[in-house]
Parts: C-alpha cells; structure tokens; sequence
C-alpha cells in the first residue's frame, strides 16, 4: 500500500490540482504504474519488452468491464471478483512471466549462437 498513498499524494493529487478531471488523473497514475512495473520486471530479465505495460494497461478497460457487470446483475456481485481473479492469476500473470521467460531464453541462445559463430 505504500506505492498507491505514494502515487495518491504525489501524483495523482497533483493532477487534480492542475485541474485535469479525475478520469484523466486516474489515466496519469496507472501509465506511471505501468511504466514502473515494466522497468522492475525487464532489468532482471535483461529484456525490454512491452508486456507487464501492457497487462497494466488493460487493467483499466477491465475495471469498466466489472463495474458494468456489478451494475448490471445485482444479484450476482462477485462476477466482477471472479472476472478479476480469474484474468489476474489465471491467466495475467502467468502469461507475462511466461512471456518474459521467452524472450529471456531466446536472447540467452542468440547469444551463445553469436559466441559460438565468433569461434
């Protein structure tokens, strides 16, 4: 929770200040998040990568799916959690990681591949 009051009070309330509408701000905060997450996961990896900016990215348009669906079937209000969950570990995650471990193995071959014509 210390990263969100972080963005809350130096991003996103600033934002609101300059007079940009909240939807805006909210827009601010998670395009810094999701440059700060793919930086944190493609130093280790070696490998720069769009995939954790763009799981983050589609974040939003899932938010507005869950609260459709919150809205929209009252007597079913854990479909928008399920959803959630379902896209966050199931599938969100696991992808990313698995993609980034792609992209790292294969520059770990092309390399020794470039290693070994040099011999």
């Amino acid at each position: 929770m210390p990263v969100h009051y972080w963005l809350v009070r130096h991003v996103y309330f600033p934002c609101i200040r300059l007079k940009m509408g909240k939807a805006f701000a909210s827009i601010v905060v998670f395009l810094l998040s999701a440059v700060m997450h793919e930086v944190l996961v493609s130093v280790p990896f070696h490998v720069i990568r769009p995939w954790s900016f763009l799981g983050m990215m589609l974040q939003m348009p899932l938010v507005a799916l869950t609260k459709y669906l919150y809205r929209s079937n009252p007597g079913l209000p854990s479909l928008g959690n399920y959803l959630f969950w379902l896209s966050f570990c199931l599938v969100g995650q696991p992808m990313a990681v698995l993609l980034y471990a792609v992209d790292y193995q294969y520059k770990m071959r092309m390399g020794e591949a470039d290693v070994q014509s040099e011999l």
